[in-house]
């Protein structure tokens, strides 16, 4: 019940904190198999959220154990289908109960569920595909050796942000097609070693296919210059609906890292150079790197900020007190961009949700607060849009140029596919 009620009420705050969540291969997710959703982790716990949300299937979860010693949060943890895992960083004593652990794990695949497990083993902010950890192979392992004919599937993610750490930002999320646990099993024949080996390889193989890898991470700032410029020439920077299944924006900006990966060194010397030109030809007309992600404002774009605006003002404002608080809260609580969104959407929607169920309460005594809360719910969807309109549109006397600037700039790139 709860996890039912948490997925609506997350949904929700999903598409109002993100600009837009892109999603494909959800026809991967079988109801009748059980399957190991194998997935990267750029991101503190916003990647579990944004899949039991979305995927056609509940899902359970492994999480760092620790989180397990909090006694008002076990029960929590528990009733939103989540179980610990142990690191070496836990102790000894602690990572000996992952033995109990992967038997819960090869339960839940046995009683045909799906379980969601974070195989690179940690969590890091970077467009880059790490090794992964043994964790995937020991659990199907586990699983086979007690049913050797269970059709098990492993099911590779890769999710992807635009803006880690900056509210209203994309998503991009790719389920890739199953893998056969069962085939890989009776291929080695009950040797583990060559089981866990191949499981390691094709899923780190999957997962990749569907991340934006970059592996000469020192090339990161002059990859998010290049993500500008390909978003700015976008066909439809439309910012409805929130939730779409489309594969063109994660192809190409896969693809800009790939060329950019594979530039040598003198390739890449003459692409920097060719960066600081254009950001002195950007500075000198008056323009930010950001604003080649943007589109020039027509007369129905002018109208619509005028339009719009009273309400957007009316939702800052309603929702201002549980917005600060959910500011104060990730600044006092978090240190590591990685868990940013993590806890400001969290806490932020937690602080609305109390507001709301105080105005839901006092309705009953007083109509005034249906009212308000109506009000409040409507300004708070209407404001979401508009900044994301804000943030796709460029308004100025010089869109002709900007849109000038974009098509020269993407051609000054010429070593790099953008």
């Amino acid at each position: 019940m709860l996890y039912k009620f948490l997925r609506v009420l997350v949904g929700m705050t999903l598409r109002l904190y993100y600009r837009k969540i892109y999603i494909t291969g959800l026809q991967n997710v079988k109801a009748d198999v059980p399957q190991l959703v194998t997935s990267n982790h750029p991101s503190g716990f916003i990647e579990p959220l944004v899949m039991a949300c979305t995927f056609p299937k509940s899902l359970h979860f492994l999480v760092r154990g620790d989180v397990f010693d909090n006694p008002v949060l076990k029960p929590i943890l528990i009733a939103t289908h989540q179980a610990p895992i142990y690191r070496f960083r836990d102790g000894f004593s602690k990572m000996r109960e992952n033995d109990k652990v992967i038997d819960g794990t090869a339960k839940i695949l046995l009683e045909d569920k799906n379980l969601l497990i974070f195989s690179e083993g940690s969590t890091e902010s970077i467009k880059k595909l790490r090794p992964l950890q043994k964790g995937t192979p020991r659990i199907l392992w586990q699983t086979l050796e007690k049913s050797p004919q269970k059709r098990v599937e492993i099911l590779p993610v890769g999710i992807n942000f635009t803006k880690s750490g900056h509210f209203s930002g994309d998503i991009m999320l790719r389920i890739g097609e199953p893998i056969s646990a069962q085939k890989i099993y009776q291929k080695a024949n009950g040797d583990q070693k060559e089981f866990n080996d191949v499981v390691l390889d094709v899923t780190y193989n999957a997962i990749h296919k569907n991340v934006i890898h970059l592996a000469k991470q020192d090339r990161l700032p002059i990859l998010e210059r290049l993500f500008c410029v390909a978003r700015g020439l976008e066909d439809n920077p439309v910012t409805y609906p929130t939730i779409t299944f489309d594969n063109t924006k994660l192809d190409r900006e896969k693809a800009i890292a790939y060329s950019l990966d594979s530039l040598d060194n003198i390739q890449y010397e003459q692409l920097l150079g060719q960066a600081a030109t254009a950001e002195k030809i950007l500075k000198t007309e008056g323009f930010k790197w950001t604003d080649l992600s943007k589109r020039p404002a027509k007369m129905i774009d002018y109208l619509l900020l005028m339009v719009g605006f009273p309400m957007f003002f009316l939702g800052i404002l309603l929702h201002g007190i549980p917005f600060l608080m959910g500011k104060i809260a990730t600044r006092k609580l978090v240190e590591k961009i990685e868990f940013v969104d993590s806890i400001h959407m969290v806490s932020t929607m937690l602080f609305v949700f109390l507001l709301y169920v105080v105005l839901f309460i006092m309705g009953f005594f007083n109509l005034f607060y249906f009212g308000l809360l109506a009000i409040m719910a409507v300004t708070l969807v209407m404001s979401k849009y508009y900044y994301s309109f804000l943030q796709v549109t460029y308004f100025g006397s010089k869109g002709k140029q900007l849109d000038e600037m974009k098509n020269n700039i993407k051609k000054m790139f010429k070593s790099v596919n953008v």
